[in-house]
């Protein structure tokens, strides 16, 4: 039980430290034990020893921007740090959306280098925002947010991607 949960509790006039809830259905196994996290369990999306969701981290590592005239082209190390293959669906960077259709599927603790980003150059340093959208084998999406720092092109006017940071936390797109 988090810190918040017990200030909420308490702002609300309950209890502050309560029973807990038994786990859901779909988060026991056959025996009434927690699943652990294995997709072989028969219940999907795998799960802790405390029937809670894993949700796997899959992050953009390195970047790389090549630049030729008012276009660039930029690659980037995506690496899965969870258990579980995925399956990499789509990118939306500079505002501009990429689907991965080619090589989709990340092993579990590896790294695969992909074409993120080709395009214009950047003419300013607004847009910092990246999205990186995946899934498990049981179809569960995935978002990691990850934050653009730019760096002035050669040129004068226009940015390139210096470095991308992954943003905690993984976020899951249908709960």
């Amino acid at each position: 039980m988090g810190f918040f949960t017990i200030l909420k509790r308490l702002a609300n006039g309950e209890e502050p430290f309560q029973m807990e809830e038994p786990k859901p259905v779909d988060a026991l196994g056959s025996d009434g034990k927690p699943n652990s996290g294995s997709m072989e369990s028969g219940f999907g999306t795998p799960r802790d020893a405390e029937g809670l969701k894993i949700l796997p981290r899959v992050s953009i590592d390195r970047i790389e921007c090549r630049v030729n005239g008012a276009s660039m082209q930029c690659f980037g190390v995506l690496d899965n740090y969870s258990d579980f293959r995925i399956e990499l669906d789509r990118i939306i960077l500079l505002g501009t959306q990429k689907k991965f259709d080619e090589d989709t599927f990340l092993e579990p603790h590896k790294q695969k280098e992909y074409l993120l980003y080709s395009g214009p150059t950047a003419s300013n340093e607004s847009n910092i925002d990246c999205e990186l959208y995946y899934k498990n084998e049981s179809e569960d999406y995935f978002n990691a947010h990850h934050v653009v720092d730019f760096s002035l092109n050669s040129d004068g006017t226009t940015y390139i991607f210096d470095t991308i940071t992954f943003e905690p936390p993984v976020r899951d797109i249908y709960e």
